[in-house]
This record gives C-alpha cells, structure tokens and sequence, in this order.
C-alpha cells in the first residue's frame, strides 16, 4: 500500500513539475499604495518580450502573472516579515496535456537567494488539457529587510522564465 501510494505521489508531482510558461506585464498597486511592477519577461534562450500585456508562451503554455501585492505578516517566533502574492493564470495551447503548479515558481532576492512558495498558504497546481486553463496565487513569506529581484519559473532545474521586479 506505501508503495502504491508513493508511487501516486511522485507521478503527481512529475505531472505538475514537468511545465512550461508564459508571462504578461502588469503593473499593480500593493495593499500599501506603494506602486510594484513586473517589468520584464526574459525567456531561457535570453531573448525579451518587452510589450506589456503580451503574452510569452513556453513549450505550449501561456501564463499571465498579475497582481503582485505584499502584506505584513506574522512568522514564526511572532517575527514581523512581509507576504508577497501574485496571481497566475496559465492556458496550455498545445496539442498534449501539461502541468503547472505553484511549486514551479521561485522568488529571487537580492542577495541571490532563492525562495520557494510558502506551505502556510493556499497553493495551486494540476495537468491541464489542451485550450484549458488553471488559475491560483503563488504566496512567499520573506523577511522584512529582503529586496525582492525576480520571479522565476522554475518546473525542474532550469529557468525557463524570468519577470524582473521592480
């Protein structure tokens, strides 16, 4: 039955790792009024998509990533840190069935670390049909001093996408 269960497990987390993407540039306002803007869209090969609003597909698969909002929040230890929240939309437009998932998403600071999605939160992730779509935010709990740089996407080892920060 371990086995069975493991072995459900794991094809499930392939299905949602084995993804691909594809971005719009939005700009937003957080909860603070302080303006946040998700500026640039570089794919794996380097090349740019500088329109806003244009969408980037990536081995059959559109995401729009808009909303970017941050919010304090209460940690651990009742530490005081900040909550950053984006919401992302993908539609595969391929002829095949593909995967995207919250845990596809890293979030780039500054200091080069990488950040995966906080569990504390509602995540989202699933095999998506050909002309389907899946929607869900992705939710980092940072420490207040980090300076956010990228949001990346990320399904195995390779970046396919970046969105710049700002």
């Amino acid at each position: 039955m371990k086995k069975v269960m493991l072995t459900i497990g794991l094809g499930l987390s392939l299905l949602l790792v084995g993804c691909n993407a594809k971005t719009n540039n939005v700009k937003d306002t957080d909860s603070s009024g302080n303006g946040a803007k998700i500026e640039q869209v570089t794919k794996k090969d380097g090349s740019k998509a500088e329109d806003k609003g244009t969408p980037v597909v990536v081995d059959g698969i559109e995401i729009t990533i808009s909303d970017m909002q941050t919010r304090e929040a209460v940690g651990e230890k009742q530490a005081k840190q900040t909550l950053y929240s984006f919401h992302v939309k993908g539609k595969n437009i391929s002829f095949s069935e593909k995967g995207l998932g919250s845990i596809d998403f890293i979030l780039k600071t500054k200091d080069g670390k990488e950040h995966t999605i906080s569990e504390n939160y509602n995540i989202f992730g699933d095999g998506i049909d050909e002309n389907e779509e899946i929607e869900g935010d992705l939710y980092f709990l940072l420490d207040n001093d980090a300076e956010v740089e990228s949001l990346e996407y990320k399904p195995l080892d390779d970046v396919l996408m970046t969105w710049e920060l700002n």
